[in-house]
């Protein structure tokens, strides 16, 4: 990964975020051996072995690629099971991709229905509802992988948190949405952890609203509040870009004009040392590079020699500190080859 240098200071302030988060959150590997203490799930159907309708459906390969809602799946005029993992469809169905919105999440069935993971149901929903708990500070937090969509909130193991986490899942009532509410204790290197989860599958747009209201304590009440809030929060984040635009020019322009700077001061060093220079160095010869080095910058003299390796042109170089240091060495065993472009070099005016 390469960063700009005003990049730096903001990488290093969300890494020790992401730290701190890690800290304070179980992780992927410790999630796996969750124990689960409590647990809602019901409404789904149960498995059927025929294909109850072995018909074309009014489903076509766009809208499958594009992900579809709850309500087009049930508007269809062919029979639609819930099942814990997938929605499965009966009826006949055009050639379709496997992935949709980037994971694996149509299934062919053997008895020719197709088999629709929740990951690619109601996505649209499922970002309204994860930017309504970027918007406002909210016990939820939102994770979203390739086995589903996911409302978390953790606490430290005890009965209080235990008491704390079912009265929160009992604010949100099964019968908006198609999913399960568990609790789960987690233990990990950090500590003991339980953690409620809205396991959100599906949801009819009539129930967004309210989902948001309950998730969000009230402070989002309706679609109205959500619009406003969204335009509020679009408006801030591009004034601070705009900020931040035009202080990272601005910072540019200052390493650009102490860059050349630099480099000016180096090369009349370098002209004050007797160095003539070459635009266009050849190969097979020793010049010395002039150059601003590393990634703070710092000045220095390469010695440089170009070669030919398999067509390419590749630079072997040693940095010295000083240019007497670099002629004084004009001869030394020099680093391994990179590929590099023939760039402007001085040679010792005595050689030529």
């Amino acid at each position: 990964m390469f960063l700009r240098r005003d990049e730096l200071p903001r990488y290093k302030e969300n890494t020790q975020k992401a730290k701190e988060h890690a800290m304070h959150t179980p992780q992927a590997s410790d999630r796996k051996n969750a124990e689960t203490i409590f647990e809602s799930s019901d409404g789904y159907d149960t498995r059927k072995v025929l294909n109850r309708a072995p018909g074309k459906v009014g489903l076509t390969r766009e809208e499958l690629e594009n992900g579809v809602s709850i309500e087009q799946i049930e508007a269809l005029p062919v029979p639609v099971f819930k099942y814990k993992t997938q929605i499965t469809i009966h009826g006949i169905f055009p050639p379709s991709p496997p992935r949709v919105r980037g994971y694996k999440s149509l299934i062919t069935n053997g008895n020719g229905s197709l088999g629709v993971r929740y990951i690619a149901i109601d996505a649209g929903k499922k970002a309204r509802i994860s930017r309504a708990v970027r918007l406002v500070k909210t016990p939820w937090q939102v994770n979203s992988d390739s086995t589903g969509y996911r409302l978390e909130a953790i606490r430290k193991t005890s009965n209080e948190a235990l008491a704390e986490l079912r009265e929160l899942l009992a604010t949100v009532p099964a019968i908006w949405f198609t999913g399960d509410k568990t609790v789960r204790r987690c233990r990990s290197m950090f500590g003991d952890w339980l953690i409620a989860s809205i396991d959100l599958k599906a949801i009819r747009e009539e129930y967004v609203a309210p989902f948001i209201a309950s998730i969000t304590g009230g402070q989002i009440p309706d679609g109205e509040t959500f619009d406003r809030m969204m335009a509020e929060d679009k408006a801030k984040r591009d004034a601070e870009d705009k900020a931040w635009r035009s202080e990272y020019e601005a910072n540019k322009a200052i390493e650009a004009e102490k860059k050349a700077r630099g480099q000016a001061a180096i090369d009349e060093e370098a002209r004050a040392a007797g160095l003539v220079l070459v635009e266009k160095p050849e190969i097979g010869k020793r010049y010395i590079m002039a150059a601003l080095f590393g990634w703070e910058g710092k000045p220095g003299f390469a010695v440089v020699e170009y070669g030919k390796t398999f067509g390419r042109i590749i630079r072997r170089a040693r940095i010295f500190r000083t240019a007497q240091d670099a002629i004084e060495n004009i001869n030394c065993e020099l680093g391994k080859g990179k590929a590099k472009a023939i760039k402007p070099a001085y040679r010792i005016n005595k050689n030529e």
